[in-house]
C-alpha cells in the first residue's frame, strides 16, 4: 500500500475529515488531498505534523503493525525489495547473511532510517553517515570486529 493511501486509511479509521486534519496541522486541504492521492511525496516534517494530528507513530504510515509477526526475510524495505540484497550483494565477501530477528523498536528504527535513506537529500545522507560512524565508535555498541571490519572496508 502506498504512503498516501496509508495516511488516508488511518485518517478515515479515526473518522477524521481532511478539513479536520488541515486544522490540526496547518496544511491546506488540497495539499493533504494531493498527498493522499499519491500526487506528491510529503517531507519528513509534513509527515510529523500529520502523524501528530492523527495521533499515530510515524512508522504507522509505512504499514508496520505491532501485532503482525514478520515472516518475510526483509520486513524493513518500503519498496518490497529486500534490503539485504543491497547490503549483502555479490562481491561483498566476508559478510555472512544469517537469519536476523528484530525487536519492535529495532524495526521502527530501521524503517525510519530507511525512509531517510530513500527520501533524504545529500545533506541528510551526510548527517546520517556522520551519526552512524560516531555511534559505531561508541563504547555503548557491542563490537563484532570481523563484521565491522568488512563493513568499513566495503563502505570505504
Amino acid at each position: 500500500m502506498s504512503l498516501g493511501k496509508r495516511i488516508r486509511d488511518i485518517r478515515q479509521s479515526k473518522a477524521l475529515t481532511q478539513s479536520q486534519v488541515s486544522n490540526r496541522t496547518g496544511l491546506a486541504v488540497p495539499y493533504l488531498s494531493r498527498i493522499e492521492n499519491d500526487h506528491i511525496e510529503p517531507s519528513f516534517s509534513t509527515l510529523q505534523k500529520i502523524s501528530e494530528a492523527l495521533d499515530v507513530n510515524l512508522v504507522d504510515f509505512f504499514g508496520y503493525d505491532q501485532q503482525k509477526k514478520f515472516k518475510e526475510k526483509c520486513p524493513v524495505s518500503l519498496s518490497g525489495r529486500c534490503i539485504a540484497e543491497r547490503i549483502y550483494a555479490p562481491g561483498r565477501k566476508g559478510i555472512k547473511l544469517s537469519a536476523e530477528s528484530y525487536s519492535t523498536k529495532q524495526i521502527q528504527l530501521l524503517q525510519l532510517a530507511n525512509y531517510l535513506v530513500l527520501f533524504g537529500n545529500r545533506k541528510i545522507h551526510e548527517s546520517l553517515e556522520l551519526l552512524f560512524l560516531a555511534l559505531i565508535k561508541s563504547t555503548s555498541v557491542k563490537k563484532d570486529r570481523e563484521w565491522l571490519s568488512n563493513l568499513m572496508r566495503t563502505n570505504g
